[in-house]
């Protein structure tokens, strides 16, 4: 998988930081996952293999990869020490 992480909580609004770098209709029918702080992730199909770092490529927008994680639907536990990214 690959995950788009958009957020916007605490400062710059990614969600619209977002929309100027895509096209709506490109995106749609992507699965997503709407946040607790008013953000998405979208997921993709990664088909790179490689060690994905967690890139940021515009205000409160970042990709994660293979090897990185996010907190999806029905995840439980304490996530005090958990950043989605």
């Amino acid at each position: 998988m690959l995950a788009i992480d958009v957020d916007r909580h605490g400062g710059p609004d990614g969600v619209a930081n977002f929309a100027k770098l895509t096209v709506e209709e490109k995106i749609a029918g992507v699965p997503t996952i709407h946040t607790a702080g008013g953000g998405t992730h979208y997921l993709f199909v990664n088909r790179i293999r490689e060690r994905s770092e967690i890139r940021r490529f515009i205000a409160k927008v970042s990709m994660c990869g293979n090897g990185g994680f996010i907190i999806a639907a029905g995840a439980s536990g304490p996530t005090e020490n958990l950043r989605a990214r």
